[in-house]
């Protein structure tokens, strides 16, 4: 059952029943003990005996021992009537009465040791393995990060990673167990064995700088595939062998792809367009690439990643250019949808596929409202954003389990939640008084 206030409780079962009405009773002498009745949301129920000059506080410490909680991990709220008692209440004013416990669990955060040197270390998301470890491929930090999360330990794994600006792209794990992250500024691939405890670089060097940036794609033949930046050709990665190839052939131009790509239900691979004119579709099974018609002009055309929805087509929001870009798996096909949206450096999160509907939702970077793709009608919505300024939202949002999705702010300073199921929106207080605030997606 919901508490009143809202919020988890812990426990599961009979329903909670409503605590009787009495008539007012007068506080029991001091001299005395009383008997104060607690039922928990399980419908379990105890009695226990208090002096009447207690007072809440020390009677909850008394009932965390009896259920046996740890007031360090958890709060433990006690309620009469559908109100939460205050800490200096006194015990005696609920003699013979029934009170409802609410148990919660505490989110804290802590600051783990040792302390991390330099600036712009990682930039990459973690990844979790199998062995229930975290890991961190570095950007200008020299040393991949491993975090044991049962012992909140924090280690550096060797050797050092030589170069700058190594990895910008995240990590996938592939069928072996193993952690893949194609290289930006680093010189090869960059393999973790969470099994072994140990990393490797992938032979053979790969040339240049800027190489790779969005993330690789397992696909179903076991291997990764990367498009490239300002490397000119599509990177595979060979777990098994452990080894890495370039495809052909090779794309033109620069920059050319930035957003991760998508697997589709068909087996193959989609990449957007950042500077590249085209879409980039890769066949997996024989190791082909193709580039889509029409071609697309402009630059920094799309740099968020893009949704499936449940029509098999993928979405992705314009940044640089000023429509919605449909890619239809099956047929191979390239859309772009009829409303044009205005301005520039419209979107840059990745997409959230809501709960209802089809809808996929971004949220803005400089544009002035939320975009809704409406899949099954292939139809835009604008949700007007009484919010200006540039750069408002920049990394994706979180759907969680009340259908609202959360946008964590940039530069904006409030929290955007999206209402999916009643399509609506609220900037949610307190305000973030940070400036470049948050620019990775939450995490549920």
């Amino acid at each position: 059952p919901t508490p009143p206030h809202g919020g988890s409780i812990m426990g599961c079962g009979a329903s909670v029943p409503k605590p009787a009405i009495y008539a007012e009773k007068s506080p029991a002498a001091a001299s005395e003990t009383c008997k104060v009745s607690v039922v928990l949301a399980s419908g379990r129920s105890l009695e226990l005996e208090v002096r009447p000059e207690e007072t809440m506080t020390s009677f909850r410490d008394q009932l965390a021992v009896e259920l046996h909680v740890d007031l360090g991990r958890h709060t433990l709220k006690l309620l009469c009537d559908s109100s939460v008692l205050e800490a200096s209440e006194a015990m005696a004013e609920y003699s013979d009465r029934q009170l409802t416990a609410i148990i919660e669990k505490k989110s804290v955060a802590k600051l783990l040791q040792p302390e991390l040197p330099g600036n712009q270390k990682y930039s990459t998301e973690g990844v979790l393995a199998s062995n229930g470890c975290a890991y961190f491929a570095p950007y200008d930090a020299s040393a991949v990060v491993r975090i044991v999360p049962e012992e909140q330990r924090v280690e550096f794994m060797e050797p050092e990673i030589p170069g700058e600006k190594r990895f910008l792209s995240d990590g996938v794990v592939a069928g072996n167990g193993c952690i893949y992250f194609p290289p930006y500024g680093a010189g090869q691939v960059l393999c973790i064995d969470p099994g072994k405890n140990q990393i490797h670089l992938l032979e053979p060097p790969l040339l240049g700088r800027q190489k790779f940036m969005s993330r690789g794609v397992l696909a179903a033949d076991g291997r990764i595939y990367v498009a490239p930046y300002e490397s000119s050709r599509v990177l595979c990665i060979h777990p098994e062998e452990q080894s890495v190839e370039l495809l052909e052939p090779e794309i033109p131009g620069a920059k050319r792809y930035m957003a991760d790509g998508l697997l589709a239900p068909n087996g193959c691979i989609f990449f957007a367009p950042c500077d590249a004119a085209r879409v980039l579709c890769v066949h997996p099974f024989d190791r082909r690439v193709e580039l889509l018609e029409p071609e697309l002009p402009g630059p920094a055309k799309y740099l968020g990643t893009g949704v499936e929805a449940p029509n098999g087509c993928l979405y992705f929001a314009p940044y640089e250019a000023s429509k919605v870009l449909c890619i239809n798996p099956k047929e191979q096909g390239v859309q772009l949808l009829n409303s044009e949206i205005s301005g520039s450096r419209r979107y840059l999160g990745d997409g959230v596929r809501g709960p209802h509907g089809g809808r996929i939702y971004f949220a803005p970077c400089d544009a002035g409202s939320v975009l809704c793709v409406h899949s099954e009608e292939n139809r835009l919505e604008m949700m007007e954003l009484d919010l200006a300024g540039e750069d408002k939202y920049v990394a994706g949002g979180v759907l969680a389990e009340n259908a609202c999705i959360y946008f964590g702010p940039e530069h904006c300073g409030r929290v955007l939640c999206v209402d999916a199921a009643k399509q609506t929106l609220q900037l949610l207080e307190p305000e973030v008084q940070s400036d470049a605030a948050y620019s990775t997606a939450g995490i549920l």
